[in-house]
């Protein structure tokens, strides 16, 4: 399976890492197990426009909301929402760069 990031394109990595969101290829459908400590905040300063993040042990709403344009998820099409839950990547527009704060 590869795990893609992104970062402005889209950009193959080999290790995951807290807060951020991945979609994952894989050639039929399976359940994967991360294992790790309970990611309780996510604090990330973010530049204007899109970027992939993971939702964290809760269901939230990212702040500073004013500064959040639209929020998707995906499954199986893509869907706006205003909550992220845990184990799932969410797309996130931002108006202007900043502080972005997704906390339980």
């Amino acid at each position: 399976s590869v795990a893609y990031a992104f970062e402005q394109t889209y950009q193959a990595v080999t290790q995951l890492e807290p807060g951020r969101g991945y979609w994952v290829k894989v050639p039929y459908s399976r359940t994967y197990t991360l294992k790790g400590p309970a990611f309780k905040c996510n604090r990330q300063w973010l530049s204007k426009g899109w970027h992939l993040l993971g939702g964290i042990n809760a269901s939230v709403v990212p702040q500073p909301a004013d500064n959040v344009s639209v929020v998707y998820g995906f499954e199986r099409s893509y869907f706006a929402t205003d909550i992220f839950e845990v184990g799932k990547a969410y797309w996130i527009k931002l108006r202007e760069g900043g502080e972005l704060v997704i906390c339980n």
